[in-house]
């Protein structure tokens, strides 16, 4: 590998991808993806090596050279039989393409129609993403609230999923105000709007003042338990001269007032001077 005549690696004439991959990783510390496929040269077979390198790594890739290590014929019963190469075998290297220029600079996304602009490093974490999203007219949110952001990366694409969090509606679509800056292989930058947004707000369990009714009869109350509205199952419907089982027995809750049950002030009794602000009421029914 490269320019050391000891750095040497052997391999069988039928060594596998993994192996490849392996090899080359010890040896350069640049691990290739390789695919390993069987082709054919008119009547004779032969089998072929892809090294795949990321583009992360450019151009910086260390050179290798390749010899076939002859058979040993008193040892070679079968092409297969050995991992040296069968007699009369070949073997050749060549340079498929050079490496993609690395994926860098920045772009500008803005949302709908408003002129503000955020400017974006490729690459951008998606701490800084959601940042500066969250900073744009329209959506006022925070760093930590407003926009959540999902970042994947692969060896030819970075892909920034943002969903609105706290905007309850179909936020304009952002869109990309300049990519020049955007450097690669012919580079590209696209906004695609996978669900829109929506008003229609769900709600599950459904609060209990949402299934409140009006009422229009007198001497009712309102009900509540534990600070919740809450219907009563009565009788009321016999006073209001309702069909029995009506959906307003569930809903009313009547009230008689009864000079029987009402508490009547008998006497004042003060313990201070009368010209003070405070008196004890004694209550007696």
């Amino acid at each position: 590998w490269g320019s050391d005549p000891y750095n040497v690696t052997v391999l069988p004439w039928n060594a596998s991808a993994a192996a490849v991959a392996a090899a080359v990783d010890v040896a350069t510390g640049f691990k290739p993806s390789v695919l390993q496929r069987s082709i054919r040269f008119g009547a004779r077979t032969g089998r072929e090596w892809v090294l795949d390198y990321s583009w992360r790594y450019n151009n910086n890739t260390p050179s290798f050279n390749a010899a076939l290590q002859a058979a040993d014929p008193s040892t070679q019963t079968g092409t297969a039989a050995t991992s040296e190469a069968p007699a009369g075998a070949s073997l050749t290297l060549q340079l498929s393409r050079n490496a993609s220029q690395p994926l860098g600079g920045t772009f500008t996304l803005a949302l709908g129609d408003f002129c503000d602009a955020a400017v974006v490093q490729v690459g951008e974490s998606e701490d800084g993403f959601r940042a500066k999203i969250n900073a744009l007219p329209g959506i006022a949110g925070t760093s930590t609230a407003g926009v959540e952001v999902q970042r994947m990366s692969d060896d030819a694409r970075f892909t920034y999923t943002v969903t609105f969090l706290s905007l309850a509606f179909d936020v304009p679509e952002l869109r990309v105000v300049d990519s020049r800056n955007v450097t690669g292989s012919q580079p590209s930058v696209a906004v695609v709007t996978l669900q829109n947004g929506s008003s229609d707000a769900f709600y599950g369990p459904i609060p209990g003042d949402f299934l409140r009714v009006p009422v229009t009869y007198n001497n009712t109350v309102q009900l509540e338990v534990n600070g919740v509205a809450a219907a009563c199952g009565s009788t009321y419907e016999t006073s209001l001269s309702l069909p029995p089982g009506s959906a307003a027995d569930a809903a009313v809750c009547g009230f008689s007032h009864s000079a029987a049950v009402t508490p009547t002030i008998t006497r004042v009794m003060s313990f201070v001077p009368v010209n003070a602000s405070s008196l004890v009421v004694s209550l007696s029914c």
